[in-house]
């Protein structure tokens, strides 16, 4: 047999079994390599991942937003309290929705742009005062005393100012 290292005694046997053996080594060494380089490459396409993510640029916002108990929310999801100042991705848009009960709910859009070749953030600061849902909301109340006949007359109030009477009659 060509390529077959025969033994002194003359054993093929040995040698074939031999040679099975470190060919199933050889391949499950080659495949647990094959495995560790799949999970590094994994593990370094997900460390690259977080890493885009938190090292993706940030932009500051301040935020000076009337009345204190008004609720905000950041795309979609309402935020906890009223902060003074957002830490926010700045390649990408973002949304900032306000409301309080009694007020006009607004809804603010920041713009992801490019300047001197970094995203920033437009606006890059909120101020906003909610508006009251009625300006002039004045309520008048007029309730009718069914005691009082429809043909009597009402006595003034106490401190109302009486008419002159005519000099004449």
């Amino acid at each position: 047999m060509a390529g077959t290292q025969i033994r002194d005694d003359g054993d093929l046997g040995w040698q074939s079994s031999q040679n099975n053996r470190s060919s199933r080594q050889g391949r499950q060494a080659d495949s647990g390599r094959h495995c560790r380089t799949a999970r590094a490459a994994g593990s370094l396409a997900v460390c690259a991942l977080l890493g885009a993510i938190a090292c993706a640029p940030k932009q500051l916002i301040p935020l000076d937003v009337s009345p204190i108990s008004t609720s905000v929310y950041l795309d979609g999801e309402q935020l906890d309290t009223l902060p003074r100042e957002l830490k926010l991705r700045s390649d990408r848009d973002h949304t900032l929705f306000f409301k309080s009960e009694g007020h006009r709910p607004e809804l603010i859009v920041l713009r992801s742009s490019l300047r001197d070749g970094k995203p920033r953030l437009d606006p890059a600061r909120v101020q906003l005062r909610l508006a009251p849902l009625d300006p002039i909301r004045r309520e008048l109340r007029i309730e009718r005393d069914e005691s009082v006949s429809s043909g009597s007359s009402v006595p003034p109030p106490p401190n109302a100012v009486q008419p002159r009477r005519r000099v004449d009659e």
